[in-house]
């Protein structure tokens, strides 16, 4: 199997995800009055993040493969403390200012990777 069907497999898989997690969200909301709002907040996230890392690998562009590594590591470092939070405490609480700085770092860290990878190979 070439990387593209399997890149297209792991999106549908993802696009099956947020289907399937707005359908029982809404069924549970609005038929039996229970929120389900963490865990609907989870598996979006989860899309999310595969989505913007799978066009992380189509782009060729530094500051659009930045932006969308930020993108998917936002989300990824977002689920796993709101997820490790709400099994720890009780409660779901997301650490967003730290995961928005931890996939800041990791996108600067990246793009000026590129960038100094770029020059040495055009160098050779």
């Amino acid at each position: 199997m070439n990387k593209l069907k399997t890149k297209g497999i792991i999106a549908g898989i993802s696009v099956i995800l947020i289907m399937i997690s707005y359908l029982v969200y809404n069924y549970y909301y609005y038929e039996k009055n229970i929120k389900l709002s963490e865990l609907y907040f989870i598996s979006t996230g989860i899309a999310i993040s595969v989505f913007s890392g799978l066009l992380f690998t189509f782009f060729q562009n530094k500051w659009i493969r930045t932006i969308l590594l930020y993108c998917s590591t936002f989300y990824a470092m977002l689920i796993i403390s709101y997820t490790y939070s709400w099994i720890t405490q009780g409660h779901a609480y997301a650490y967003i200012k730290l995961s928005m700085f931890l996939g800041l770092l990791i996108g600067i860290i990246y793009m000026i990777y590129d960038i100094t990878s770029n020059r040495t190979n055009n160098r050779t």
